[in-house]
């Protein structure tokens, strides 16, 4: 069975936010387990399977966030053994109400805005104003206040059959385990056992964008989490995160941040700055 490490790292009258590391020795599920509250779960490493039924069983990984309601039975697995890592988050209090769960791919300012909420939680005195407003933007944002999400038709990845539904986690797992890889379309669609036209078209149905901006977005991720977290030089993050030089890597992220990695690196240490990145629309999508 899969092995749980929750630790608390914020605790309100409102809301409760624990840190969980998943480590999976097969990809069996866990037992069945309901929330008393609304349950946002946001991974930032890994990537994992939430079962609702028998055919509802959407596929999260670091590019994507899961609102799950309360008294929801649910149970997780863990494609390819890889585990993950996420933020948990739990509001005590009634909030809109939830009837079904919402699972989507993150926008670049709620990616910006998840990293934040994990840099103000590392802080031994983490401000509960700051915390509390960023977990209240996430799950506003899921539930399509800010972006016209309706959470009636935010369920498409859960449409995929049972083979093909495990082939996406197969494709998803590999690209979690090791975004710096040079994949080919080809490797992923045999991982598959798809052709790569049906795999580009599968994917890009269920999952909401293509394989190859699926990778770049996770690259992405990984290069964003080492801009705020190391004082790294920008060529080895680059390099690190898979991209091929510093210009594509730069071109990349101020395409889908809106603002280049220096000047992010300089925002984190400001919060009027920072707010501005966190509210930034990306020039195009990516």
């Amino acid at each position: 069975m899969p092995s749980l490490t929750v630790r608390p790292v914020f605790a309100s009258t409102e809301l409760r936010i624990d840190h969980v590391v998943a480590t999976a020795a097969s990809e069996r599920p866990t037992e069945w387990r309901a929330s008393t509250a609304d349950l946002l779960v946001l991974p930032y490493a890994g990537v994992f399977a939430t079962h609702f039924g028998r055919r509802d069983s959407p596929v999260t990984g670091a590019n994507q966030a899961l609102l799950i309601p309360a008294g929801l039975e649910h149970r997780y697995s863990y494609p390819g053994r890889l585990g993950d890592r996420c933020l948990a988050l739990r509001w005590t209090r009634e909030g809109p109400e939830l009837a079904r769960p919402i699972h989507r791919l993150l926008a670049a300012g709620e990616i910006l805005e998840r990293e934040r909420l994990r840099s103000a939680l590392s802080s031994a005195d983490a401000d509960s104003l700051a915390v509390g407003e960023s977990a209240a933007r996430l799950r506003s944002a899921l539930l399509g206040a800010r972006h016209g999400v309706d959470a009636a038709d935010a369920l498409g990845g859960f449409r995929a059959g049972a083979r093909r539904r495990r082939a996406l986690e197969r494709v998803q797992a590999a690209i979690a385990a090791d975004p710096a890889r040079r994949w080919t379309i080809d490797e992923l669609a045999r991982l598959a056992a798809l052709s790569p036209d049906h795999l580009t078209h599968m994917f890009t149905r269920e999952v909401g964008t293509s394989p190859y901006e699926y990778v770049v977005r996770t690259r992405l991720g990984v290069a964003l989490a080492a801009l705020l977290r190391s004082d790294a030089d920008l060529a080895r993050v680059a390099a690190d995160a898979g991209f091929a030089n510093h210009s594509h890597f730069t071109a990349r992220f101020r395409a889908r941040f809106g603002l280049t990695p220096q000047a992010v690196r300089r925002a984190a240490r400001g919060p009027v700055a920072h707010r501005r990145i966190v509210t930034a629309e990306p020039r195009h999508a990516s």
